[in-house]
């Protein structure tokens, strides 16, 4: 019996802890498509962005398609090739969204809380 109340009590405390250090994160996906081309600096046909709670932590455009690591955390910690699937999956979403010539096409994907 002793060492039943021994193991519930650290159950206990270790429920305690994960519950007290548990932290909720964001994860929001923004895609944005033209469906002409714009003539202007810095605005792509296609362009798309990774945030973690409202940061941004990941870039693509259709002028360089390559997703771009933008915080240093993720360069040091992620391998190339994670880098190479997000860019795959990034000209996929940039060919079904181009595929689409309504001008007012807007999607969102997003992890819920």
């Amino acid at each position: 019996m002793r060492i039943l109340k021994s193991l519930y009590v650290s159950q206990k405390y270790f429920c305690v802890f994960l519950l007290v250090f548990a932290v909720e994160h964001s994860l929001t996906y923004i895609y944005t498509a033209f469906s002409h081309p714009v003539k202007l600096p810095g605005i792509h046909e296609f362009s798309a962005m990774g945030l973690l709670d409202d940061r941004v932590i990941d870039y693509y455009d259709s002028t360089v398609q390559k997703t771009i690591p933008k915080q240093d955390w993720m360069k040091e910690k992620l391998q190339p090739e994670y880098w190479d699937k997000c860019t795959q999956s990034r000209q996929s979403k940039q060919q079904l969204l181009s595929k689409r010539h309504h001008p007012k096409h807007q999607k969102r994907w997003a992890c819920p809380h």
